[in-house]
């Protein structure tokens, strides 16, 4: 049996939001899973701190589906509190349930805002 991979997408400031995570499902052969008729979710952890407002974006399945391609957007909420955390995408088709890999991401405080002109 092997490990979960752990993906460090890194280290954003508080109220940052970055741009949108994309996954795409493939198998144990690396060939990309048609996800026509699967319902994508997302899951978050609280790893250190404290938010209970995770997973406030919009996690979708775009067209076409045949490209085994998962989006989460990210919502404000998800950088709204200092800490460590993980998110992970699922899908499932009412038979099968996938996971994507585990990323990990850090948020910190902002301490100086910047001046802009």
């Amino acid at each position: 049996m092997t490990g979960q991979t752990l993906q460090n997408l890194g280290t954003f400031a508080k109220s940052e939001l970055p741009e949108t995570l994309s996954v795409t499902f493939k198998d144990g052969d690396g060939v990309i899973i048609n996800l026509t008729g699967f319902t994508a979710k997302v899951a978050f952890a609280v790893i250190e701190g404290n938010n209970s407002t995770l997973g406030s974006g919009t996690v979708e399945i775009p067209s076409p589906a045949t490209d085994g391609i998962v989006t989460y957007a990210w919502h404000s909420n998800d950088f709204s509190e200092v800490g460590l955390f993980q998110i992970q995408l699922w899908v499932d088709d009412g038979t099968n349930t996938l996971a994507s890999e585990l990323f990990q991401y850090a948020v910190e405080a902002i301490t100086v805002v910047p001046t802009f002109a």
